[in-house]
């Protein structure tokens, strides 16, 4: 089984541990609150995809990641209620740096979280009919050109305003549960890689059943 799980991480985290990279505690504590970020905004926030792993271990081109994983492997369609967690989980690192680090000493850490957060976002407006000012339409990339400035405008300011929205939100989320952010980064630092149990209890203040 050791085998397997560790076939299965190299899959969902992104490659192998890089194992030879040295890395000072400052930059494992920094990566273990922007998981821990990640994982805090997932686990309180409904419609959000369960966390499956938490791990500070650098993979690939990532320092670390937050594994989240469907309820449902068969469910083909998202509802806005998902659509809008998943931008919230997305801001999570980014928060907890600001929270923890303060916001002149953020990171290019989250550059990949708010991509996806903006390709998420644009997604709703232009796809989704889920703009607020847009409203019922569908587009796609081709079309974008097509359009009047008005509409662009339009659809820039509710691409805009999903996006600070959720940055509000995940923010008042990890204010109100700052210590389940505290005890999982230091779980993390600890352990540097959580299971789904192990992330629960973690935040909890609870002690892992495991050795080191």
């Amino acid at each position: 089984m050791a085998d397997f799980d560790l076939a299965k991480d190299k899959i969902l985290l992104g490659g192998p541990e890089r194992k030879s990279m040295v890395r000072d505690k400052e930059d494992l504590a920094r990566t273990a609150y922007h998981e821990g970020g990640h994982a805090v905004v997932a686990s309180f926030t409904p419609g959000a995809n369960p966390v499956a792993k938490a791990t500070i271990t650098a993979r690939g081109d990532s320092l670390g990641m937050t594994v989240m994983l469907p309820t449902d492997d068969g469910a083909l369609l998202q509802s806005r209620k998902q659509l809008l967690a998943a931008l919230d989980v997305a801001m999570g690192g980014r928060i907890a740096e600001e929270l923890i680090y303060g916001a002149e000493h953020v990171t290019t850490g989250a550059s990949n979280d708010l991509q996806q957060a903006a390709r998420t976002a644009n997604a709703m407006v232009l796809r989704f009919g889920m703009g607020s000012r847009v409203g019922l339409i569908a587009l796609q990339d081709k079309d974008l050109s097509q359009l009047s400035a008005e509409m662009r405008t339009s659809v820039d300011m509710d691409v805009h305003e999903l996006l600070e929205s959720s940055y509000a939100r995940a923010r008042a989320l990890l204010n109100k549960k700052r210590p389940e952010l505290e005890n999982l980064a230091t779980a993390l630092m600890k352990y540097e890689t959580l299971d789904a149990q192990e992330v629960q209890l973690a935040m909890a203040g609870k002690k892992l059943e495991r050795s080191i």
